[in-house]
């Protein structure tokens, strides 16, 4: 996946630019529920495009950070000063392991485990839901495939084969009676797959990044026309349109 790299980078370093921004407010309003989820979120991006470009070093730091990013925007962990400095290392850490990616192509050596304690220390004083519960973005995700696979005929889930929550998408998706396949990327299609297949429906693990949806759509441009709009209890709908020797196949994406 060498060539997502430059993209990844470039939405880091603006990702990080914003992070500073939103941690000098959440600083002076450290009950701002928008600027917490912002936070939140655009950390969250960092560590889900990590798995899948294999970088493992970055991958943690910004995970143990995630996960004490997730307490305080849940109400229960408070952000203070103390918690805030410890985000703000991690934050300083992942800016170091970017630079290193972006100047030899590969993470650079060097020793998280001090940092990541910290933050795992601060984690595991917090007594969380059971471990049964099922986070908000996956839940909306298998509601997602449940409905989609109603519309379409065949399901493709874009999600890292060592996820569970992207494995039990195409889980459900093979429950209900639909071919479905959990791809990397775009370079996983196989034409074969879509041999009496009229409809094909897209969607995507909670931490799968945006490029890689739009990656794979751009993937089956190869067997025809790809035409988005929307619908109905279903975040994105693109029909897509095989040709003559595939015959006419619609694509709903539903992330």
């Amino acid at each position: 996946m060498d060539d997502l790299l430059p993209e990844f980078l470039t939405e880091t370093n603006e990702s990080l630019a914003e992070l500073d921004l939103a941690l000098v407010k959440l600083e002076r309003t450290p009950d701002d529920k928008a600027t917490l989820s912002l936070i939140f979120r655009l950390v969250h991006t960092i560590k889900g495009t990590c798995g899948f470009l294999g970088l493992p070093r970055l991958e943690h730091v910004a995970h143990a950070a995630e996960n004490v990013l997730g307490k305080v925007r849940d109400g229960e962990l408070v952000a203070t000063p103390e918690v805030i400095s410890l985000v703000l290392k991690a934050l300083d850490r992942i800016k170091l392991i970017v630079s290193g990616l972006g100047a030899t192509g590969s993470e650079p050596g060097g020793d998280d485990s001090a940092i990541i304690a910290a933050l795992e220390a601060r984690f595991s004083d917090i007594v969380g839901p059971a471990t049964t519960d099922i986070c908000y973005a996956t839940q909306n995700r298998q509601s997602a495939v449940r409905d989609l696979a109603k519309a379409v005929d065949m399901i493709l889930v874009v999600g890292s084969r060592n996820s569970s929550n992207s494995n039990r998408l195409r889980e459900i998706g093979e429950e209900l009676g639909k071919p479905s396949y959990l791809i990397d990327d775009r370079s996983a299609l196989r034409a074969e797959w879509f041999d009496g297949i009229a409809s094909v429906g897209v969607t995507a693990g909670a931490s799968a990044p945006e490029m890689l949806v739009q990656g794979v759509i751009e993937g089956l441009r190869r067997f025809g026309d790809v035409d988005i709009s929307t619908l109905a209890g279903v975040a994105e709908d693109v029909r897509f349109r095989f040709p003559a020797e595939l015959s006419d196949v619609e694509l709903t994406t539903a992330v």
